[in-house]
């Protein structure tokens, strides 16, 4: 078993197809793609600690909300109030 588990769902917004990943310690990924695609694999190779785990079912509020904040960015919907809780990593 690996050190962390990270859980990921995907979600459609104004913006296109997106898939959001969290740990136990909050949001670790927004990434904008289809499910047909190389997300998983590409958060599989960022958190090489980590075991993925799609979960859809588990996520669904998260989807919705970041669909809904992604929707507001871009002016769709102004009543979402919703900041995510951010962690970030160093890249390079």
């Amino acid at each position: 078993m690996k050190e962390e588990v990270l859980r990921y769902a995907w979600g459609d917004s104004t913006l296109g197809g997106f898939m959001v990943a969290t740990s136990d310690r909050g949001l670790v990924a927004i990434e904008f793609g289809r499910p047909d695609g190389n997300l998983p694999s590409a958060l599989r190779d960022r958190f090489t600690d980590a075991d993925l785990v799609e979960d859809p079912v588990g996520l669904a509020t998260l989807v919705i909300r970041m669909r809904g904040w992604r929707n507001a960015a871009v002016g769709v919907d102004h009543r979402v109030g919703f900041s995510p809780p951010m962690r970030t990593t160093a890249v390079g």
